[in-house]
């Protein structure tokens, strides 16, 4: 039922979630410190009792006081017979010899600063100035006794002694104890209110940043939980995820139409191309009809990454590398002593868990920009390090800049200016690459590469596939 309530309260707001902290922390702390109280009641019994020793140093010191006083104003001739009265009816009065050196031993410096040696003289003081008495403060008889003995003497040397009768009642609880138990329950409450609210508050904001973080615009549905704040966010970034995707489709279906209308323009282009006679007029024309052919499939490639919702699946990622690099040397007509030399640095087998055809889009963007730039060789790493699995292209050409690389991953972003490309690429290569990687979970690191040109380094944090590498298991 608690937890009901509670689950309710943090479903409302963070304003009622507040003004229910306050009204705990308020009504727990008042429970404490009243439970405390009761418990420390109970304890040491009645209420009565914590003003006992105070009532009981007062009527030891007014006993001493009264007697004295009888004593001293008695005439000269009935002194003794008041003094030996009062020592056979009064408990704790006993006659002294004025020669007993016994009766000046002084207190202890411990038993000089107690409550008791301290509160009797002003009682005395106040209450026997003035008659010509002389008094001072013993140890007590009683050895576990907290009460010191009074000495008095009188004006015509008699000398009567005063010990506390029966045994101390119990002292009170120290005033501090109880007011630093009642801070320390507070700061205790409020701390904890305090974090359970700020957890309250703060949890489902933290689920909802990884799920927005994470999921990009296919991924599960944004949690709608916590406060009516945050289930209202949760609403609104939903709907927006939708009208993106609905937007990039729109997008993606009509550039795949205008892509579709002008593959048969380029087609008959390439057909009439053939038809001319100069050779090098012939190369040229097709050469260009190539490049806008391309152009319109990576494209289209980038786009529908935004929307592809390509499942994931376990493949054997050393094959489907090697595979790439096949394909796009026998794209470009590369003989094994023609063009860059490519070296494959893979293992034997690789397990992952990935999107195959996003990352074979992505991968096959790097090894094709690599083959492009590279001067005599291209080297392809396949590995695991900690708990992903890193794909690193490294070619020896021109490489980039270290100030234009992030620039280069944009989306439409040439190489002229910083990799010299005399060939007039599209700006997509690199851009695709790292929107596969993302889509992974990962990233995209460009940098130099250890031949001396660009070296790209795609970093998929593929936990099974880490574990399957380190445990060499290939199913």
């Amino acid at each position: 039922m608690i937890r009901g309530a509670l689950r309710r309260i943090g479903a409302r707001g963070i304003g009622v979630q507040i003004a229910a902290f306050v009204v705990l922390a308020v009504v727990i702390t008042n429970a404490l410190v009243f439970g405390a109280g009761l418990a420390l009641g109970l304890a040491l019994g009645p209420p009565l009792d914590f003003d006992g020793t105070v009532e009981d140093l007062f009527a030891y010191g007014g006993r001493i006081a009264t007697v004295a006083t009888l004593v001293a104003t008695a005439p000269d001739a009935a002194r003794p017979a008041v003094a030996a009265r009062a020592v056979a009816e009064v408990p704790g009065v006993f006659a002294a010899a004025a020669d007993d050196a016994q009766q000046v031993v002084p207190l202890s410096p411990e038993r000089a600063r107690s409550f008791e040696a301290r509160v009797i003289p002003r009682l005395l003081a106040a209450r026997l100035d003035g008659r010509g008495l002389t008094w001072w403060l013993q140890p007590p008889t009683q050895a576990d006794s907290r009460y010191p003995g009074v000495v008095v003497d009188f004006s015509d040397g008699l000398r009567l002694r005063f010990e506390h009768a029966g045994a101390d009642l119990p002292r009170p609880p120290h005033r501090f104890g109880v007011i630093a138990f009642g801070v320390i329950a507070t700061i205790v409450t409020i701390a904890l209110l305090l974090g359970w609210t700020s957890r309250a508050i703060s949890a489902p904001l933290e689920r909802l940043a990884a799920s927005v973080a994470g999921g990009g615009l296919d991924g599960p549905p944004l949690p709608q939980e916590g406060t009516a704040e945050v289930r209202r966010l949760a609403a609104a970034l939903e709907a927006m995820r939708a009208a993106q995707r609905a937007m990039l489709a729109g997008r993606t279906e009509m550039l795949a139409a205008v892509g579709h209308d002008l593959r048969t323009p380029l087609t008959r282009m390439r057909l009439r191309a053939e038809a001319i006679g100069d050779p090098a007029l012939r190369a040229d024309f097709a050469g260009e009809i190539t490049r806008m052919a391309d152009l319109t499939d990576k494209a289209l490639a980038f786009l529908r990454g935004d929307v592809f919702d390509e499942p994931f699946t376990r493949i054997d990622a050393a094959s489907l590398i090697a595979s790439l690099v096949d394909d796009l040397m026998d794209a470009r007509g590369m003989a094994a002593d023609a063009g860059p030399q490519v070296d494959l640095e893979l293992p034997p087998r690789l397990v992952v868990r990935c999107r195959p055809e996003i990352l074979a889009r992505g991968v096959g963007n790097l090894i094709e920009n690599a083959l492009k730039f590279a001067a005599h060789r291209v080297v392809v790493r396949l590995a695991v390090a900690g708990e992903a699995v890193v794909i690193a292209i490294d070619d020896d050409g021109p490489g980039i800049a270290p100030e234009a690389r992030e620039a280069l991953l944009k989306p439409f972003a040439r190489a002229d200016a910083a990799r010299g490309d005399r060939r007039g690429g599209f700006g997509l290569g690199l851009a695709i690459a790292r929107r596969a990687a993302e889509q992974h979970g990962g990233r995209l690191v460009l940098g130099r590469a250890s031949l001396g040109g660009l070296g790209c380094r795609m970093e998929l944090p593929i936990v099974e596939a880490a574990a399957d590498a380190r445990a060499g298991i290939s199913p």
